[in-house]
């Protein structure tokens, strides 16, 4: 007998009765949980402590709990939940079935091979829903492992059967490294799956189709699936937004130009925040307005989900570089982290004049040159970097013609002049708040716009940026009016960089900035009496907005170092012409938050 049988044997004997139902919604269709009906909300609320063999740091605990508390899986003898655990055919309908009510089918589709009755209504209903076919009309192939398309495809069935938003993905590429070995039938549903954010990479930029969906896998795939995703997912978002905002304002200074990417910054942060502990870990979440667990799930599924074509791309990627120091133990958990959840390349290497070279060469092809360097020296202190890079590139969904670009003034806040040249259109989405207007123009394809926010006159950059926050910022990105607006669009380019410790300071991050006080515990140590902390947070961007579209470039690097001491309108058109300082971003049309933000307060000559 294998040990695959042998477990579906075990499992057939565990209780599946004494349940009530429990619902939860995905979008607007219901679907039912299971749940022990003498379950308390003590129980409820401890339903990880009965299993002895979960990292309760990993990236899969929300879905064990999710799952576990619902009595939709179930733990194994020993007190064990087996994360990584392959998942049968008959294991992953039976979960589903549970999940939707243990409804009874109405026929029976003849598969010789059912022999376990624990499966065997399961299985019946998976095959009259058209959830999961059998490999023949006459066999389910049960104990046959269920693949990672082959999940995205019943989820993306469920979600198309039960009148969820399932779209158009055929003609979409997949933004994978091994995306040409996704089975033709099931691209749609793995394009889907990583655009919801249901299923993700597995790091390193791979998806892995044809690799076995682990049990950890299934109670995560299950958790996203919830209907508290969408609305989960908006929050975060949200607080994103409100970050970017925040982000934005304490570095900008007045007159002068500014350019931040929030979507950079998190990410290198949130790398460093699952190392974080105690106090420095609750600083770092309070300025975030998020758990490292709501970061690492809101980046994971916002950057896997980013869309890619030939004429529009945002790419993202992250890199660990770890002094080459006997005396730096670096945790095993806190590695596998940046590789699973962040896809971080990770290199042990020397800190010499090589690796600065090497860090800043990464760091210019990961941003397609416009970030040449991020570093101008490894300091003595340093013990590692944790490093995101993204490149961003677009044409405009609508060419400029020659007649549309000519000369116009620009007029800084003090009055004084400037010319440069303008590109006029008329685009049709309309932004307002008090104080101010603005106008949203799409890029080629409509998955990623240019926004900008002009001050009416008589009010600054300064007021509105203070008047904004994230939901504010968001509810406005998410609901423009659509009306003719002529616009007038300044050609400029920009560059940006700053040491962001005393901006992070001012947010509320400070611990994590003192020798002697910061508590990196999670991610190694600094033998024998050293304390690890961020020496320095170093941000560079680029943008170039010309005719032809929009190039934009960022970086950051998080320097950790050692310490060896511990211690309202109408059909009339609108106007929005950009010819004094204004607010602008770089948004994504799927979930209108920006991965760029500045202002335009000094251009032309």
């Amino acid at each position: 007998m294998t040990f695959k049988k042998l477990l579906s044997a075990v499992l057939a004997l565990l209780p599946v009765f004494a349940i009530a139902a429990t619902s939860f919604a995905y979008g607007q269709v219901v679907y039912v949980g299971v749940r022990d009906a003498n379950e308390t909300e003590e129980k409820q609320s401890s339903v990880l402590d009965g299993f002895s063999d979960l990292d309760p740091d990993a990236w899969y605990i929300p879905g064990v709990e999710f799952v576990a508390k619902d009595g939709v899986m179930v733990g194994l003898p020993g007190g064990i939940f087996a994360p990584d655990l392959e998942m049968t055919r008959a294991m992953t309908v039976t979960v589903i079935w549970r999940m939707s009510g243990m409804p009874t089918p109405e026929s029976d589709p003849g598969f010789e091979d059912i022999t376990g009755d624990w499966y065997r209504d399961a299985v019946a209903w998976a095959a009259e829903s058209g959830l999961v076919k059998g490999v023949s009309d006459k066999r389910f192939d049960p104990d046959a492992p269920m693949t990672r398309e082959q999940l995205a495809t019943v989820f993306y069935r469920i979600a198309s059967l039960r009148g969820g938003e399932t779209g158009d993905y055929d003609d979409d590429a997949l933004p994978f490294s091994d995306s040409d070995a996704v089975s033709d039938y099931a691209r749609p549903a793995v394009r889907w799956a990583v655009e919801k954010g249901v299923l993700i990479g597995t790091g390193d930029g791979f998806f892995a189709p044809g690799s076995d969906a682990t049990r950890a896998q299934v109670a995560t795939v299950l958790g996203r699936f919830d209907g508290s995703f969408p609305d989960a997912f908006a929050n975060s978002a949200e607080k994103f937004t409100g970050f970017a905002v925040k982000l934005l304002d304490k570095c900008r200074k007045n007159g002068e130009n500014s350019l931040v990417s929030p979507l950079s910054v998190l990410a290198a942060l949130g790398m460093a925040s699952n190392g974080a502990r105690g106090g420095t870990l609750t600083e770092i979440e309070s300025a975030f307005g998020m758990s490292v667990p709501e970061i690492n799930d809101f980046l994971g599924r916002y950057i896997n989900g980013l869309p890619q074509g030939e004429k529009y791309k945002l790419s993202v990627a992250d890199s660990v570089w770890i002094r080459d120091d006997d005396r730096f133990v670096v945790k095993d958990s806190f590695l596998a982290a940046m590789r699973d959840l962040y896809a971080a390349e990770v290199r042990r290497v020397p800190f010499n004049e090589k690796t600065l070279g090497d860090i800043n060469g990464w760091v210019n092809e990961k941003t397609d040159g416009m970030i040449p360097s991020i570093l101008d020296r490894i300091p003595e202190e340093a013990a590692m970097y944790l490093i995101n890079a993204l490149a961003f590139e677009a044409e405009w969904g609508s060419e400029y013609l020659k007649s549309s670009v000519r000369q116009g003034v620009f007029t800084l806040a003090d009055g004084s002049a400037k010319q440069v040249e303008y590109m006029y259109s008329d685009e049709h989405s309309y932004l307002s708040c008090p104080g101010a207007q603005g106008v949203i123009k799409y890029y080629y394809g409509g998955k990623y716009a240019f926004a900008a926010i002009l001050p009416d006159p008589g009010h600054t950059v300064s007021e509105i940026l203070s008047s904004l926050n994230g939901e504010t910022l968001h509810n406005m990105l998410s609901d423009p009016e659509i009306v003719t607006v002529e616009t007038a669009i300044p050609k400029f380019e920009a560059d940006y960089d700053a040491e962001l410790s005393g901006v992070l300071g001012q947010m509320g991050i400070i611990e994590a900035f003192d020798r002697d006080l910061a508590d990196f515990s999670g991610l190694g140590s600094w033998e024998p009496d050293g304390n690890i902390y961020i020496n320095r947070v170093i941000h560079k961007t680029f943008i170039s907005v010309a005719e032809n579209g929009t190039k934009a470039g960022a970086a950051t690097a998080v320097e950790m170092g050692y310490a060896t001491s511990v211690g309202p309108g109408g059909p009339q058109p609108k106007r929005v012409y950009l010819t004094r300082p204004f607010i602008y971003m770089l948004i994504d049309t799927e979930n209108r938050v920006p991965f760029f933000i500045g202002t335009v307060e000094d251009i032309g000559k």
